[in-house]
C-alpha cells in the first residue's frame, strides 16, 4: 500500500515539472516573436528599446445647450461691448446725403416794399402773399408795434398786419390790426407769422404762429412755446379765430412758421418744427393730420409751383446739420425741388441775390420767405433783412434746374 502510494506521489511530480517545462518554453518562444516584430537597432542592447507610447484618443466633451449664467466683472472672457455712437455722429452720418450743388442767381424785385418807420413799428417779419379773389394781391406781415406795454416780463407783444397791391410789386399799407395779439393766458400772447390763404367756399383762411410762455421738456425751463392757430375770413380784412390749433410732434411740440400749397385738392402745409422741416396735410384746411419730418434741419420755409414743380426756399446750415447754440444768421437761404410737393431732392441750391449794384447781398439779410405766383407764370420770393428793418422782393435772373 506504502509503495503504491510512494509510486503515485512520483509520477505527479513528474508531470508538473513536466507542464512547467512547456510553459517556459511557449512563453520562449512568443518573446522571441515579440522581438523578431521589433525594430532593433544595430549594436543596441535590446533591453534599452522602448516601446512607442500609444496615446488615447480626446474625446471632445459636448458642450451644454443651457444658458451660461452672467460673468463677474474680473471676468477676462467677458466680449468686449460695441463701441457707443456719438448723437453728434450720428447726426453728420445723416447729413451727408445731402449735398449743396451749386448756386442759384437772384435779383431785387423791389428793393424796399416799406420799412418800420413807415409801419411805426420795433420790426416787420415774415411776409404772407395771397391773390385775392377781385385779382390784388395782400400782404399780411408779423409787426412789433411801438408803444404797447409788455404784458409779461420781458416779452413784447405782436400781432398782424397787412399791405395792398394791384401786381404784387408796389403795395400800399392798411390801416388797422388784421390778427390782434391775445392775453396772457392765450396761446397767441404773440400773434404772428402769417400765412393766408383760399380755403373752402372761397373763404380767407389763416394759418398763424401763436407764442405763449410755458415749461420747455427738456431744460424744465420758463420759454415762449410755439403753436400754429387758424382764423378765417369772408374778405381777407376782419379775421375771426378758429380757436383750434396744431401743435406738431417733432420738438417739444413745436410747430410755426406755416406756409400752405394746394396739391391734388389736398393742403399742404410746411412748418418749422424746431429747427427742423416738416409737413402735415388736411382735407378742409382746418383739421390737420399728424405731421411728418422732411429735413432734419432748417426753418421758415416757403414753397412756390412753378412750371409743373415744386420748389421750397429754406433756411438751411450749409452743412446741413446744427452743432449745439448755433448761429442761425449763418444759415443761407437754400432751394430744393420736388415734382409733387411730397417727395424732395437731396440737392440743394445756394440763393444768391445780388443788389441794384451788384453785389452779394449777405445771407443774413435774406429771412423769413414767403412766395406767390402770378398771372404770367411766373414768382416772387419775400423776404424781411436782419431784425426785420424792411420788406423787399427778389425773383430769379436764370432758369430754375428741373428735379
Amino acid at each position: 500500500m506504502t509503495r503504491v502510494l510512494l509510486l503515485g506521489t512520483l509520477i505527479s511530480v513528474f508531470v508538473l515539472v513536466g507542464c512547467n517545462q512547456q510553459t517556459e518554453v511557449a512563453q520562449q518562444q512568443t518573446d522571441t516573436e515579440l522581438l523578431s516584430q521589433s525594430t532593433v537597432i544595430p549594436n543596441t542592447p535590446v533591453s534599452t528599446i522602448k516601446p512607442t507610447k500609444i496615446e488615447k484618443p480626446k474625446i471632445k466633451k459636448k458642450e451644454s445647450q443651457l444658458p451660461k449664467p452672467p460673468q463677474g466683472k474680473s471676468d477676462k472672457n467677458r466680449p468686449t461691448p460695441p463701441l457707443m455712437v456719438k448723437q453728434s455722429d450720428r447726426i453728420k452720418a445723416a447729413a451727408s446725403k445731402y449735398s449743396l450743388v451749386g448756386t442759384i442767381q437772384f435779383e431785387l424785385d423791389n428793393p424796399e416794399i416799406v420799412t418800420i418807420e413807415q409801419m411805426d413799428s420795433g420790426s416787420i417779419v415774415g411776409p404772407s402773399v395771397v391773390q385775392l379773389l377781385n385779382g390784388q394781391y395782400r400782404m399780411y406781415l408779423q409787426s412789433r408795434p411801438k408803444g404797447y406795454p409788455r404784458l409779461i416780463d420781458g416779452y413784447d407783444i405782436t400781432h398782424i398786419v397787412s399791405l395792398i397791391s394791384d401786381d404784387a410789386i408796389t403795395w400800399e399799407i392798411e390801416p388797422g390790426v388784421r390778427i390782434e395779439h391775445g392775453g396772457v393766458d392765450d396761446l397767441d400772447y404773440q400773434a404772428g407769422e402769417p400765412e393766408a390763404f383760399i380755403g373752402k367756399e372761397d373763404k380767407y383762411y389763416m394759418a398763424y404762429t401763436g407764442r405763449y410762455l410755458g415749461v420747455d421738456e427738456g431744460s424744465g425751463k420758463d420759454q415762449l412755446m410755439h403753436r400754429i392757430l387758424f382764423a378765417m375770413s369772408d374778405d381777407g380784412l376782419e379775421w375771426t379765430k378758429t380757436g383750434t390749433h396744431f401743435a406738431g410732434e417733432l420738438r417739444n411740440d413745436f410747430a410755426s412758421s406755416a406756409d400752405v400749397t394746394l396739391i391734388d385738392d389736398e393742403y399742404v402745409i410746411y412748418y418749422s418744427g424746431g429747427r427742423a422741416i416738416a409737413s402735415t396735410t388736411s382735407a378742409d384746411g382746418l383739421n390737420w393730420e399728424k405731421g411728418s419730418l422732411l429735413f432734419d434741419f432748417g426753418h421758415d420755409s416757403t414753397v412756390v409751383e412753378y412750371e409743373d414743380n415744386y420748389y421750397m426756399f429754406v433756411k438751411v446750415p450749409k452743412e446741413f446739420y446744427y452743432e449745439k447754440n448755433p448761429e442761425l444768421e449763418k444759415d443761407i437761404l437754400g432751394m430744393v425741388m420736388s415734382e409733387d410737393g411730397v417727395n424732395w431732392s437731396k440737392e440743394f441750391y445756394q440763393v444768391v441775390v445780388n443788389d441794384e449794384h451788384g453785389d452779394e447781398i449777405p445771407v443774413f439779410e435774406l429771412q423769413d420767405p414767403g412766395s406767390v405766383t402770378l398771372p404770367d407764370g411766373s414768382f416772387r420770393v419775400y423776404l424781411n433783412s436782419n431784425k426785420g428793418a424792411s420788406i423787399y422782393s427778389i425773383k430769379p435772373t436764370e432758369a430754375l434746374p428741373r428735379p
